[in-house]
C-alpha cells in the first residue's frame, strides 16, 4: 500500500506549492515582484503611483540572496494599508 502511495504524493507536491506575482508601486512606478524565480509572470494593469517622497535608505542587511536570484537590495514598496511607502528587501 505505501509504495502505491508514495508516487501519487511525489506527484501532486509541485502542484500543491505555489507562489504570488503582484504588480506593486515601488519608488514610485508599477513593478512586478513576484514569491519566487520561479512564478509565472502576470501582466500590470495601468495604475497611479503616489510619489515617493525622498529619504535615505536604511542599511541593507548582508545576506545571501535565494536561490534563483542573483542580488538583494532594500527598495521602497507602497503599503496601500498604512498609505506609506516602506523600506523592504527585494532580491532578483
Amino acid at each position: 500500500m505505501n509504495r502505491f502511495l508514495l508516487p501519487v504524493v511525489i506527484m501532486t507536491v509541485p502542484f500543491a506549492a505555489h507562489a504570488n506575482c503582484d504588480c506593486v508601486c515601488v519608488n514610485g512606478h508599477v513593478e512586478q515582484l513576484c514569491d519566487s524565480s520561479y512564478d509565472m509572470p502576470t501582466i500590470c494593469a495601468a495604475q497611479i503611483c503616489p510619489i515617493a517622497p525622498p529619504t535615505l535608505a536604511p542599511l541593507a542587511p548582508a545576506v545571501i540572496p535565494p536561490i534563483g536570484t542573483s542580488s538583494c537590495w532594500m527598495d521602497r514598496i507602497y503599503n496601500s494599508i498604512t498609505g506609506q511607502y516602506e523600506w523592504t528587501m527585494v532580491c532578483q
